[in-house]
């Protein structure tokens, strides 16, 4: 067995100003290859990321551990190991599901489980060995402890009809609170392409819900379907349904709604009763006519609702909908001349939401873990610029005019406290983006049409005003719909 190399580093950063919400990237060193798959909140002290990264040596696990503001505590990278997944444990601590590096001798990959506390400290590992299994897929605690740990086995790579391909069966693993196998299933479902577990959730009589993706990586097929299996608690198949909407259709997530179906998310978001009836099926494309759109995360909101996370063309998005699918928000992050993913996102103590994902930066050529922390509606009107020293105070807005979102950025010369403020042509305070210190630097805000109060305001002429601790400055910008 190979053993998990394991080092920490530890990074002292000042804390930094926030409001409602922030984003942040997060990279071990420039042209490095970082990627953040899951995330969760631990008490009232911070989040915990986890990822992966190319930044140093092989592709290696990578954990941050980040203050409530976006402010690093410190970070961990498991070298000989390969993207995972991270959930918390209901004893505290959390686990990782990863792969390690491919076994010459044994012609195979090994799955790791492991378990740490809230500190980073390794309390067990287990691994599960042989039949070229892939675990990088989402996982979750049973009720007594253990873990039910969706994905492939039998993975290889066929030629045919002047096709490659990679073929694969479903592979379920159930451990116990230990780390033994209690049991384990395949299931093959036949036909050309690959197929995969996604998720698995736990049933109110010990049973389990399997979402499956089959028959994928053929795209020049157009021939992909979502496979839900439900098993008894012993891995017993007691139904399985297909979803086909005559695309190429995959699923990334699923959520358990009031009445015990599910709402699965992936390239739609679709309804389903408890035995699986398809109820509803829809597409968003966040008003891009043909572009690209996914969802990788789906989570059921305090009030009741759906918030999704995922991606549109080269943007991060959130897409919130109520139980009948309609859309009730979509916000937007990154972009412009970045591209963005999310991956994973989490309801906060707050109300808020954090999601986290991949951002590109094209110079230098990086890809970093992106961390977007937002308020319960979704907005994030603070971004920091780090490591950038105006001579002058200065203010810009793009694009202005706008119809839907203006970044406002600031220069700062000096460590100062601002207000900022958005006010309409009658002087009344529309909306107040931040009030508190700041460090000198560029900051930037983000304001999208929508008041104090949750409104979306009129078309017309407004001001952006910011007051330092001597001066005043506004500028105008311009909102047309």
């Amino acid at each position: 067995m190979k053993m998990i190399g394991m080092f920490i580093i530890i990074l002292f950063t000042l804390s930094l100003p926030f409001a409602d919400g922030w984003e942040k990237t997060y990279g071990i060193q420039d042209w490095s290859f970082e990627c953040a798959k899951a995330v969760f909140e631990l008490g009232d002290s911070c989040y915990i990321v986890g990822g992966f990264t190319e930044g140093v040596g092989p592709t290696s696990s990578y954990f941050l551990w980040l203050r409530k503001n976006g402010d690093t505590l410190w970070t961990k990278i498991d070298t000989n190991t390969l993207p995972c997944y991270i959930i918390p444990l209901a004893d505290t601590g959390y686990a990782t599901l990863g792969y390690t590096v491919y076994d010459d001798i044994a012609d195979s990959y090994s799955v790791g489980i492991m378990i740490y506390d809230n500190y980073g400290n390794l309390m067990n590992e287990k691994i599960l060995g042989g039949e070229n299994c892939f675990f990088w897929f989402k996982f979750s605690q049973t009720s007594d402890g253990g873990l039910i740990l969706p994905g492939l086995c039998d993975y290889r790579q066929i030629d045919t009809l002047g096709y490659h391909f990679y073929e694969s069966k479903i592979y379920i693993v159930r451990i116990n609170d230990t780390g033994d196998t209690l049991w384990t299933q395949k299931f093959d479902y036949g036909g050309l392409g690959y197929d995969y577990g996604v998720d698995a959730l736990q049933t109110s009589d010990g049973g389990f819900f399997i979402v499956a993706n089959v028959n994928c990586g053929i795209r020049e097929l157009e021939r992909s379907d979502i496979w839900l299996l439900r098993l008894n608690p012993f891995g017993d198949t007691l139904w399985t349904r297909v979803y086909d909407s005559g695309s190429f259709d995959f699923a990334h997530d699923a959520v358990f709604t009031q009445d015990s179906g599910l709402i699965i998310a992936g390239s739609h978001i679709m309804r389903v009763d408890s035995i699986g009836n398809l109820l509803w099926r829809r597409g968003y494309d966040f008003g891009v006519p043909g572009g690209y759109d996914s969802r990788s995360a789906i989570i059921t909101t305090s009030d009741g609702n759906y918030l999704a996370a995922g991606t549109i063309d080269d943007y991060s998005a959130f897409l919130k909908i109520n139980g009948d699918g309609d859309t009730l928000w979509t916000r937007t992050f990154g972009g412009i001349i970045h591209w963005s993913c999310f991956e994973d996102v989490k309801q906060t103590s707050d109300g808020g939401y954090i999601a986290v994902g991949q951002f590109n930066s094209p110079e230098p050529d990086s890809y970093d873990v992106f961390v977007v922390k937002t308020d319960s509606l979704g907005e994030v009107s603070w971004i920091s610029e780090p490591n950038i020293k105006p001579q002058d105070i200065n203010i810009s807005a793009y694009p202005n005019p706008f119809n839907s979102e203006t970044r406002i950025s600031i220069s700062v010369p000096y460590d100062d406290h601002i207000v900022v403020n958005i006010y309409d042509i009658s002087g009344n305070i529309v909306k107040n983006l931040y009030d508190g210190n700041i460090e000198s630097g560029i900051h930037n805000f983000k304001w999208n049409g929508i008041d104090g109060s949750g409104n979306i305001v009129s078309s017309g002429i407004y001001f952006v005003k910011i007051n330092t601790s001597t001066k005043e400055f506004q500028t105008k910008i311009v909102l047309t719909k």
